[in-house]
């Protein structure tokens, strides 16, 4: 008995190695290689399940840090966005302040408005290129702290006027905020689309 299978017009095959619909004329998966090989009475459930998997594609399940962190970024993008539009709007109105500087810190506070907003989106969605994003800014985001603890540790005094421990310890919580988010959008990368 062979395992070839007749074509007929507008018949397909699923790969059952890696789930590529194929014409019924071919014998070897397009995508993989692999050889097609269907008996006649799993054709249509693997059609259905070819149909299926075009209309419907697997949706990952996002987690909920990845929701909030989501939403906050949206509301930041909110904030600054309309900040930006007040900035701007006070800049042409009010002419005690220069006009070009407020004009541009206008247009940079409506850039990082879109910016987060594209971001937020993007983690929304599960995209990879948004949890390299939040990879890259959480670890900007760690400089900061860590070079005032580098300060305080080489001299104590630098903690301006507050006791070095607790200045030490506000800059750990500090910095333990982007570090968790580092942590984990770098250790969790398979709640994310490739």
């Amino acid at each position: 008995m062979s395992n070839q299978i007749t074509p007929s017009e507008g018949d397909s095959i699923v790969c059952n190695s890696c789930g590529q619909l194929n014409p019924a004329w071919r014998t070897e998966c397009k995508n993989c290689g692999k050889r097609l090989m269907l008996g006649s009475a799993s054709r249509s459930a693997t059609l259905s399940t070819a149909r299926n998997r075009i209309l419907r594609p697997q949706l990952l399940e996002r987690p909920g840090c990845v929701t909030a962190y989501a939403v906050l970024l949206g509301i930041i993008a909110a904030f600054a966005g309309l900040a930006g539009l007040l900035f701007g709007f006070t800049t042409m109105i009010n002419r005690e302040f220069n006009l070009a500087a407020g004009l541009v810190l206008s247009v940079v506070m409506l850039a990082v408005g879109g910016f987060y907003i594209m971001v937020s989106r993007g983690l929304w969605e599960l995209k990879n290129w948004a949890r390299i994003v939040i990879i890259v800014t959480s670890s900007i985001g760690l400089i900061g702290p860590v070079l005032s603890i580098l300060v305080v540790l080489v001299s104590p005094t630098s903690a301006q006027g507050v006791d070095p421990l607790i200045y030490l310890c506000l800059v750990g919580v500090q910095s333990a905020i982007p570090g968790y988010f580092l942590y984990w959008f770098s250790a969790n990368g398979k709640y994310f689309q490739k």
